[in-house]
C-alpha cells in the first residue's frame, strides 16, 4: 500500500504523520514544479498551506489538486485532507469555502 501526499508548501510537510502511518508515501511538491498525478495511489493526503482554496493564481496547481480530490472521492480512495487540503476537498465536492 502506498499513499500519495500533496505538500502545498515547504513549511507544511507531512512531519510525524509519515512515521505514524508506517506506509510508503509518494510526496508531490507542486510548489517546486512537480506535477499533480491524475490519480492517487492506494490513499491520498492533501496537506495545508497559507493560500486560500480559491487562490489559483497564487497556487496554479490547485485546480489539478481539486480534480485529484474529486477523483479520489469518486473512486472511494481513502483520503485525509488537512487545513487547505480540507478547503480544496470541499470545493472539489461542490461545497463553498469562504474567508472566516
Amino acid at each position: 500500500m502506498r499513499i500519495t501526499v500533496i505538500e502545498n508548501e515547504a513549511d507544511a510537510p507531512l512531519g510525524y504523520l509519515a512515521g505514524w502511518l508506517g506506509l510508503p508515501c509518494d510526496v508531490v511538491r507542486p510548489y517546486l514544479g512537480e506535477e499533480i498525478p491524475e490519480r492517487a495511489a492506494d490513499g491520498l493526503i492533501v496537506l495545508g498551506g497559507e493560500a486560500a482554496a480559491w487562490e489559483d493564481e497564487r497556487c496554479p496547481w490547485q485546480p489539478a489538486t481539486r480534480a485529484l480530490l474529486r477523483r479520489a472521492v469518486e473512486d472511494g480512495t481513502p483520503t485525509l485532507a488537512v487545513c487547505l487540503g480540507a478547503q480544496l476537498l470541499t470545493m472539489a465536492c461542490g461545497g463553498t469555502v469562504e474567508r472566516g
